[in-house]
């Protein structure tokens, strides 16, 4: 016979693969150049831990601290893996701008000297 007074799990094991999913996520996330692909894992942590939020909330379940800190540090993931995509093409275009540069000085140096 179960319990009825016994506080509800409901949404624990979602929020722990939440919390599991996200910190892979926020510690990929954190790798230059290939910490901008891992939004969706990021992402997906960030679902997982919101399912797991209202599962808990209908189930009263008293426990949400680890839920809330695997949305917490899912949503971190995100935002620095957007970050670290922002910074990716921001350099590439430094880059292109830079290199279309010497390429027309380089073709005026060329018809300057025919």
């Amino acid at each position: 016979m179960e319990n009825q007074n016994a506080p509800s799990k409901k949404g624990n094991g979602l929020g722990i693969a939440g919390l599991i999913v996200g910190g892979i996520a926020f510690l990929l996330s954190l790798i230059p150049i290939i910490g901008a692909g891992f939004w969706w894992m990021g992402l997906l942590g960030l679902i997982f831990a919101v399912i797991a939020f209202f599962m808990a909330k209908s189930g009263n379940n008293p426990k949400k601290t680890l839920i809330m800190v695997a949305m917490v540090v899912s949503l971190l993931a995100v935002v620095i893996s957007f970050w670290r995509a922002s910074q990716l093409v921001s350099a590439l275009q430094d880059g292109m701008k830079g290199g279309m540069e010497q390429l027309d000085n380089k073709l005026d140096s060329m018809k300057n000297a025919q």
